[in-house]
């Protein structure tokens, strides 16, 4: 069994990275597969999109993956590689619950339009 069978929403999170890990201790992933739930249900998600990231590797920018929503589309990223709580600002990020792991913070950023999230990784991978 996968990840993504154990949510409420397995069409959408069967395409992503984090969808297609096998289970091994279903009790270490339950609290991630309420959040992801939760997610689907608060931002009004329809679609996974693509897990793109800027070309330049950027440690915050770590298992992402872009969603469509009712209103756009939202951009997680889940860092192993510390906090960024006080840092996220710099991209536009904001703080959410764990959707990833339990040792990996999750922050997130909304667009209007695919074309906006297209021109704002465009812009980090040019001036970063």
């Amino acid at each position: 069994m996968k990840y993504y069978e154990l949510t409420k929403y397995p069409k959408i999170f069967s395409d992503s990275y984090w969808g297609n890990h096998e289970v091994k201790d279903d009790t270490k992933i339950e609290n991630i597969i309420l959040c992801r739930n939760a997610f689907v249900e608060f931002f009004r998600i329809s679609e996974y999109i693509d897990n793109e990231r800027p070309s330049k590797l950027l440690p915050i920018f770590d298992h992402c993956e872009l969603y469509g929503a009712d209103f756009g589309c939202i951009y997680i990223v889940s860092p192993y590689s510390g906090s960024y709580d006080n840092d996220p600002g710099s991209y536009g990020f904001i703080k959410g619950a764990k959707l990833y792991g339990e040792y990996a913070e999750t922050y997130l950023k909304s667009f209007n339009h695919k074309k906006d999230f297209d021109a704002w990784i465009k812009k980090i991978e040019t001036t970063s």
